[in-house]
């Protein structure tokens, strides 16, 4: 649906199926982490980041995805700003 829209209105074939394909990755990737990321909401956001990165990296999403699923994510689950003193 995207990618057609994208070709109609005059996006190169390659640039499309890059845009779609990036759009796939992040919403498998907002899939993925759903669960984690509600067990881990009651950590610092450094903690939070960092478990959560590592869950998504090693199921082979690519950095750019991994940061965003974290924003995306550590704003919907309420997760405390700061660090854990240690």
């Amino acid at each position: 649906m995207v990618r057609g829209e994208l070709l109609q209105r005059g996006v190169d074939r390659d640039i499309a199926d890059e845009a779609v394909s990036e759009m796939d990755d992040e919403e498998a990737a907002m899939r993925a982490a759903a669960g984690p990321a509600r067990r881990l909401a009651s950590l610092d956001r450094a903690t939070f980041t960092r478990r959560l990165g590592g869950y998504l990296a090693r199921r082979g999403f690519g950095p750019g995805v991994v940061f965003k699923t974290i924003k995306r994510l550590s704003v919907g689950a309420g997760v405390a700003p700061g660090h854990s003193g240690h």
